[in-house]
C-alpha cells in the first residue's frame, strides 16, 4: 500500500471552498486556464454587465475546492485527498454554492467517471437481457403444443411455469429501470460535453 495513503487514511482532510469574480483579472485568468477550449463559449453564455460600476465586465464567478490539509475525505469522495485545489466550477450569479454552479471545468475527470458508469450500466443491462431472453426461450419451448404430453407428466410443470414467468416479469422491470439510468447518464455526458453541470439534471418522472 502507498505509504502516503497509509499516513493520511485515518485522519480527515481539511477543505476550503473558494470563489472569485470573473469581472476581476485573477478570476478571469484562472477561469480561462481551467476552462481551456470551453472558455469562449461559456463566457458568451454568462454575458457581461450592462450597467453599474462593472458595466462591460464579464459576469460570473469561479468556484473551487482547496484541500488545506490532506487526509480522508469522509463527506465527499470517500477516499484520501492531498493538498491542492480542484473541482473548478462556474456560476452566473453571486450567492451560488459550489454544488449549485451551472458549469463544471474539470471535464476530463467527470467525463471519465460518467463513461465508466455508463459502461457498467450497459454491461448489467446486456447480461440481464440475455438471461431474460434465455428464460423466455425455455418457457416458450416448454409450453409449446408439441410438449403438452410431456408437461402433463411433469408434477413440477406448473411451478416451473409460474417461477419462470415471475422471473421474466421481474427482469423486465429491472431492464426498464436500467434503461432509464442509461438514458439519464447519456444525458449527463451530453450536458458535460457542453460544459454544464450534470449534477443539476433531474431524471424524467416516470
Amino acid at each position: 500500500m502507498n505509504k502516503s495513503f497509509q499516513q493520511n487514511a485515518g485522519r480527515g482532510c481539511v477543505k476550503q471552498k473558494l470563489s472569485a469574480s470573473l469581472a476581476e483579472d485573477f478570476g478571469l485568468e484562472l477561469f480561462k486556464k481551467k476552462a481551456g477550449s470551453h472558455a469562449e463559449r461559456i463566457l458568451a453564455e454568462l454575458g457581461t454587465y450592462s450597467r453599474g460600476k462593472r458595466k462591460g465586465k464579464q459576469k460570473g464567478f469561479i468556484h473551487w475546492v482547496k484541500v488545506v490539509e490532506g487526509g480522508f475525505d469522509y463527506y465527499g469522495s470517500r477516499t484520501v485527498v492531498y493538498r491542492g485545489s480542484s473541482d473548478y466550477r462556474v456560476a452566473k450569479e453571486f450567492g451560488y454554492t459550489h454544488e449549485d454552479c451551472e458549469f463544471v471545468l474539470n471535464f476530463d475527470h467527470q467525463h471519465n467517471v460518467l463513461v465508466d458508469a455508463l459502461k457498467g450500466l450497459q454491461e448489467k443491462h446486456d447480461e440481464l437481457d440475455a438471461e431474460t431472453s434465455k428464460a423466455k426461450g425455455l418457457l416458450d419451448r416448454y409450453t409449446a403444443e408439441e410438449n403438452a404430453e410431456k408437461r402433463s407428466a411433469d408434477s413440477f410443470g406448473d411451478v416451473y411455469v409460474t417461477i419462470t414467468k415471475e422471473l421474466i416479469e421481474s427482469n423486465t422491470a429491472k431492464l426498464q429501470k436500467l434503461q432509464e439510468r442509461i438514458t439519464f447518464t447519456v444525458a449527463q455526458i451530453d450536458a458535460l460535453d457542453k460544459g454544464l453541470n450534470p449534477a443539476l439534471l433531474v431524471p424524467d418522472a416516470q
